[in-house]
C-alpha cells in the first residue's frame, strides 16, 4: 500500500514538474541569393538548407562553378546567422557614394520561410549581412569565396 502511494505520489510530480512537452518546430526553410558584380565581375551565389551552388566568373568568359553539400554543422551556423537578421527592417539600398567608384556590388536575395527580402549594398557594412557572408565563405574553398569581408573596406 505504501509502495503504491510513493509510486502515485512520484507519478504525479513528475507530471506537474516536467515541462509541457513543446511542439517541434519545423526546419527553417531559406534560400540566400547573393549577386555579386562589377565590370568585369557577374558571380551568383545560391545558399539552401542543403547546398550552395556557385557561378564564378572573374574573367569574361571563363565561367567556373561550384557546389557542394552542406553538412548538419554548416547548415546550423548559416540557419543561425540568417535568424539573427530581421528582414523587416533590412531597406533596399545600402550604398557609400563617397567610396572608391567600381567596387564589387552586392545584390542580396533572402528569403526565410515566406518572405523575402531583396537589397543592395555598395560599400557599406551592414553587420548582419557581413556575419552571414562571414559563415557562408567558411563553407567554401577561398577562391570562391564572397568580396564582402574587411578586405572590402580597405580603401574606404
Amino acid at each position: 500500500m505504501m509502495k503504491a502511494f510513493l509510486f502515485s505520489v512520484l507519478a504525479l510530480t513528475l507530471a506537474f514538474c516536467s515541462s509541457p512537452n513543446e511542439p517541434v518546430k519545423p526546419p527553417l526553410n531559406f534560400k540566400i541569393e547573393i549577386s555579386e558584380w562589377a565590370m568585369m565581375v557577374d558571380n551568383l551565389y545560391v545558399i539552401t538548407p542543403d547546398s550552395i551552388n556557385i557561378k564564378y566568373n572573374r574573367t569574361p568568359g571563363d565561367e567556373s562553378f561550384y557546389t557542394k553539400k552542406l553538412s548538419a554543422t554548416e547548415k546550423a551556423a548559416i540557419t543561425k546567422a540568417l535568424q539573427a537578421i530581421d528582414l523587416g527592417t533590412l531597406t533596399a539600398n545600402y550604398i557609400e557614394d563617397s567610396g572608391v567608384d567600381c567596387a564589387l556590388e552586392y545584390d542580396f536575395t533572402l528569403t526565410v520561410d515566406s518572405t523575402t527580402k531583396v537589397f543592395h549594398i555598395y560599400q557599406t557594412k551592414q553587420d548582419e549581412v557581413f556575419n552571414l557572408v562571414e559563415v557562408v565563405n567558411r563553407c567554401i574553398p577561398k577562391n570562391f569565396q564572397i568580396g564582402y569581408t574587411e578586405e572590402y573596406f580597405r580603401y574606404e
